[in-house]
């Protein structure tokens, strides 16, 4: 009997044992994930009163980057807009092919051009549409038919108003 009741001692001290030490094997950790902040303003500065048809206007339109760096990209719903050499356009788009730093503005028109627009109008309105992308760890593709890859990205909108 003391054999047997010593027998089942060790073995359960070795059960234990081995429950501790398989527990023992677990590793814990945690990891933060710290994503970047996006985030664009579209500056615009002109006066389009008294205009003409067929004519070119002195009006600025500007990207300012005010998060993280990124690459932008903008698209003139009325084509309103004569770009700034340095923008290249792919399909609606205009890209600006370098990333933006921190606190960046890059200039994409200094003039817009009025080629029609209906007699007594008193309002000229258009949209530009601007969107960014996160620079850090994209690679943008000039070369591709969306060189945003369908990405999902953050978008901003003005209206542009004479």
């Amino acid at each position: 009997m003391k054999k047997n009741l010593f027998i089942l001692g060790t073995c359960m001290t070795l059960l234990i044992g081995a429950a501790f030490a398989l527990k023992q094997d677990q590793i814990t950790f945690s990891r933060t994930f710290t994503l970047e902040k996006v985030d664009i303003e579209i500056e615009s500065d002109g006066n389009l009163n008294n205009v003409m048809p067929d004519t070119a206007y002195t009006y600025k339109v500007a990207i300012q980057n005010t998060g993280e760096p990124c690459y932008v990209r903008i698209k003139d719903n009325e084509e309103l807009i004569i770009p700034d050499t340095s923008w290249i356009k792919i399909g609606d788009y205009y890209y600006y092919p370098e990333s933006l730093e921190s606190n960046e503005k890059v200039l994409f028109t200094d003039s817009i051009y009025l080629d029609h627009f209906e007699q007594g109008h008193e309002d000229i309105e258009w949209t530009i549409h601007a969107e960014a992308i996160q620079s850090q760890n994209f690679e943008l593709n000039l070369e591709l038919e969306d060189p945003f890859l369908n990405q999902e990205i953050l978008s901003f909108e003005t209206g542009g108003e004479g």
